[in-house]
């Protein structure tokens, strides 16, 4: 690791009173929509309505949790090692992607019983790519976590790299593909409830992926330089 990379992972990585105002406040913006709209759909419930619950828990709170624990969770940081974070992290993107694929299940199942077409709809094709992409990123996350497999026919820090660019890149898809559905019609949720909810995922976007986008551009440019730079 270089003197500038592992200064940016000090910034990256260091508690403090910020950190911690920021992680409460990104808990916070991804609790208060997830809430709403969980208790919005059992107010007016139907079958259809585990499709957005399901949804929102998995992504809305465990994938995000797990993207967060990652990288931005001051607490975890400071009493945490690196090894349990990341099995704190698999462990809550797995989970948040299979309530994700069973909310998808019920999607589908409710589209077929009222005879309607498939993935026709922005958020439906929002959703079906959000699904494929993250399991190309989870496929890489894994492969991540065990770099020695294909080392040193490929360098660990392209993989990490790859692994983060792709995790920045469905986090954004995610929340666009969340925030569309509370746009749709049979939202039942209320205009105010609705741009509520927009405002925390817009906010909690920009405080959960600010440090993987540092990160990744830190990577990145190590990448860049010639090999023999990097050694020390």
């Amino acid at each position: 690791m270089t003197s500038e990379q592992g200064n940016v992972e000090k910034i990256i990585n260091s508690p403090g009173t910020i950190n911690i105002v920021v992680t409460v406040i990104t808990h916070v913006l991804l609790l208060i929509p997830a809430f709403y709209i969980i208790v919005v759909y059992f107010i007016k419930y139907s079958f259809f309505s585990w499709h957005p619950i399901l949804t929102v828990l998995g992504v809305g709170l465990l994938i995000f949790e797990g993207i967060f624990a990652i990288s931005g969770e001051a607490n975890l940081i400071a009493r945490v090692t690196r090894a349990n974070r990341i099995t704190i992290h698999w462990i809550l993107i797995t989970t948040g992607l299979t309530l994700m694929g069973i909310g998808l299940i019920i999607a589908v199942v409710n589209k077929n019983r009222l005879n309607k077409y498939h993935f026709s709809t922005t958020h439906g094709q929002l959703g079906l790519s959000a699904i494929v992409i993250s399991c190309v990123v989870a496929g890489f996350g894994i492969i991540a976590n065990n770099t020695r497999w294909l080392y040193p026919r490929v360098r660990p820090v392209l993989i990490k790299v790859a692994h983060a660019l792709g995790g920045i890149t469905i986090a954004i898809i995610f929340i666009a593909t969340i925030i569309n559905g509370t746009y749709k019609h049979s939202f039942p949720g209320t205009d105010v409830g609705r741009d509520i909810s927009f405002a925390c995922y817009f906010f909690a976007g920009l405080f959960l992926l600010f440090k993987p986008i540092l990160g990744a551009v830190s990577r990145s440019r190590v990448i860049l330089k010639p090999a023999q730079t990097q050694a020390a």
